[in-house]
């Protein structure tokens, strides 16, 4: 099994928080990085086989309603903002409410991803040195 990098995974788990914690604060994030590929691809990006399944889960019921809402719109609106820049084709998109938190552990995003070589080494470098996603620093156990 290939061994993930540690500061891979810090951010992979930054990007998580941030789905939870400021999910606007993502969203803007990765659109400022969508809208620098458009400017800057010249063939179009392909993303196939979008399966995301994610569920909303507050203190208490009436608070996941409305999250549950709010995250709806956004994701609707994220997804008519991505395919204005991307070919995109999703076999599953799943939103929905956990009042308990119990499915948190079925939470899943998997999707396939073509472009020039090129194109892609640069966007990931700009996402790997981008400041909102880097890890947060490990507190010392002196």
């Amino acid at each position: 099994m290939p061994q993930i990098p540690a500061g891979a995974i810090g951010r992979v788990e930054r990007v998580l928080t941030l789905l939870e914690d400021d999910p606007q604060a993502l969203l803007h994030c990765a659109w400022e990085h969508m809208r620098w590929l458009d400017r800057h691809s010249f063939f179009k990006v392909r993303v196939r086989h979008l399966n995301v399944f994610w569920t909303v889960t507050c203190e208490d019921a009436s608070r996941t309603a409305i999250a549950y809402g709010a995250a709806l719109s956004a994701l609707n609106t994220a997804l008519a903002a991505a395919q204005q820049m991307l070919h995109l084709q999703s076999d599953r998109l799943c939103l929905e409410p956990d009042f308990t938190g119990q499915r948190r552990q079925e939470r899943e995003i998997s999707f396939t991803v073509s472009a020039c070589a090129a194109l892609m080494f640069h966007l990931l470098y700009r996402i790997w040195k981008d400041p909102l996603l880097q890890p947060a620093p490990r507190e010392s156990t002196v």
